[in-house]
């Protein structure tokens, strides 16, 4: 029998919608029941509110999409789902988190220094995810379907995370320390993948 994943028809621009969006209720779902981070003795309570959380969006596809996508994302008895990838990772670090800011928009003017000088340049961006943890630190996660980019050539998160300083002390008057930024890559082994590591927090 053909592994339903191969059986999708959402294509991958819909179903990187879908995944984020996914995502997105949960841990807005997980934030509003009083929980921050998930520790290993979360995971049970993890599982059970992901799982009511996908349901409503799931039933907005076709019955056989749906099938599908619900297999991708809680698996099944040979390969564990999507959730479960992402749970286990945050089960590994061991920082608190204290807030979480779900698709974030990083909009305006920012400082971006160069070799050389220092620019000021306009963007407009959006974060799947800012972890401002216990530590005064913050992880910026970004979910992708397939591989992660390569390290040396990519400029989204690093650019991200000098943005989010700016961002966290502009809004909240707050100073910020980076910590983590990387992808967790769903096409890589479902690992968390590093663009940057510096500062306080450390427990990649």
């Amino acid at each position: 029998q053909e592994d339903p994943e191969d059986e999708a028809t959402l294509n991958p621009k819909e179903l990187g919608i879908f995944v984020h969006e996914v995502f997105q209720k949960f841990f807005e779902e997980w934030n509003r029941q009083g929980h921050r981070g998930i520790t290993p003795d979360d995971l049970p309570a993890a599982r059970a509110i992901f799982g009511d959380v996908i349901e409503p969006l799931l039933a907005k596809l076709p019955e056989d999409e749906a099938v599908v996508q619900r297999t991708r994302l809680l698996g099944s008895a040979a390969d564990e789902g999507l959730a479960e990838a992402v749970f286990q990772l945050e089960a590994e670090w061991e920082t608190p988190v204290r807030e979480r800011l779900l698709e974030h928009s990083l909009d305006g003017e920012f400082e971006i220094q160069t070799e050389t000088e220092t620019r000021r340049v306009m963007l407009r961006g959006k974060a799947d995810r800012i972890d401002l943890l216990d530590d005064q630190t913050f992880r910026i996660i970004d979910y992708k379907l397939s591989r992660a980019p390569d390290r040396k050539q990519a400029l989204q998160l690093p650019v991200y995370t000098v943005c989010t300083v700016q961002h966290l002390r502009r809004t909240r008057g707050e100073e910020w320390e980076p910590g983590q930024a990387g992808y967790i890559a769903f096409g890589q082994d479902r690992q968390f993948v590093p663009m940057l590591t510096r500062g306080k927090n450390k427990d990649a």
